[in-house]
């Protein structure tokens, strides 16, 4: 690769050619909660209302994942405009480890506080449990979302966006053959409800661990010895997090904004206005697709630039993604 494509023009082109498969990605992401909806309702409404209940408490460690991920992005896009390859392994190498340790701390810390919050927001017991039954199986599997948002993140710095669309693609079909099966149980599987949705969830996440996993194999920034000559480092660790940190607390201001909703909603309409209210914030999400697409690539060539030291290319990408937006929010406005 050259000193980096990325940070030279043609800036239009190379927006379209990552954002665009970022954002079909994030719609099917967004059908992949659709779907879980939709199989929800056959269990019945409090089904349905107790994994709204438990969304805002999905978004939370989406927000964290993906914020790691974003810091990843961003990381590792200036190391590959500075061309430094030492810099980029070290970065995947404790990205990796600390997308682990919150895999391992998750599950120990979170089902309690999940509880608090399903009770605060007045929900039914049944809802409740509904709710507390399908955050506790993500729990579970938490750490696999961490390690593929890591692994996302490497491969949207080098403007490799479409893996993670492949990947978001087929488990949207598998999610739709496995919820059946999981939720109300087939041959010598049991029925397991909205704990079989989450462990869909879990066991699609685990295929992309794996596709992801040998798409950042192949990447010519990495070598057999990716994960065993870098140094662990606490300094390394420290700077992902100082990057992803404010981007998972943005990300989670719209997870606590949902939590609000819910408590009015509830308190004011009861358990089948929360289910409803479920179901269409799953489908509004499909207005942010291309906005998630613009992001992705924005850091990308950000970093890119900002590590070749191409200063007036960073100004350029902001005004013309900037334009870009615009015109896709009016657009959308109709």
């Amino acid at each position: 690769m050259s000193k980096d494509r990325l940070a030279k023009p043609p800036i239009n082109k190379e927006l379209r050619r990552i954002a665009l498969p970022a954002a079909i990605g994030f719609l099917f992401n967004t059908l992949f909660n659709v779907v879980d909806s939709y199989f929800a309702g056959t269990i019945g409404t409090n089904a349905i209302a107790g994994m709204t209940l438990a969304f805002p408490v999905f978004m939370l460690l989406l927000a964290l994942a993906s914020g790691m991920g974003a810091g990843m992005n961003a990381l590792s896009s200036i190391a590959i405009g500075e061309n430094d390859k030492t810099r980029f392994l070290k970065l995947l190498k404790n990205g990796f480890l600390l997308a682990m340790l919150f895999g391992v701390l998750i599950p120990f810390i979170a089902p309690s506080i999940s509880r608090m919050v399903f009770t605060f927001q007045g929900a039914d017991e049944a809802a409740i449990d509904y709710g507390m039954r399908y955050i506790i199986t993500v729990m579970i599997g938490y750490v696999f979302f961490m390690i593929n948002f890591i692994f996302n993140g490497v491969l949207y710095a080098q403007g490799n966006s479409k893996p993670f669309r492949n990947f978001l693609i087929v488990a949207t079909i598998v999610n739709i053959g496995l919820n059946p099966i999981l939720i109300h149980g087939f041959w010598f599987i049991p029925g397991m409800d909205t704990a079989g949705i989450a462990l869909a969830t879990v066991l699609v996440q685990m295929g992309g661990t794996v596709y992801l996993y040998l798409q950042v194999r192949k990447s010519p920034w990495v070598n057999y010895t990716a994960f065993k000559d870098p140094e662990v480092s606490g300094r390394t660790a420290f700077d992902i997090l100082r990057q992803g940190v404010p981007s998972a607390m943005n990300n989670a201001t719209i997870a606590l904004g949902i939590f609000v909703i819910n408590y009015y909603v509830q308190y004011y309409g009861g358990t089948n206005t929360l289910a409803a209210y479920g179901v269409a914030i799953r489908i509004e999400q499909l207005a942010l697709v291309p906005a998630v697409g613009i992001n992705v690539a924005v850091i990308s060539l950000v970093g890119r630039s900002y590590g070749a030291k191409a200063i007036d290319r960073i100004y350029t990408v902001w005004k013309r993604a900037t334009i870009g937006g615009l015109i896709i929010m009016g657009v959308g406005c109709f």
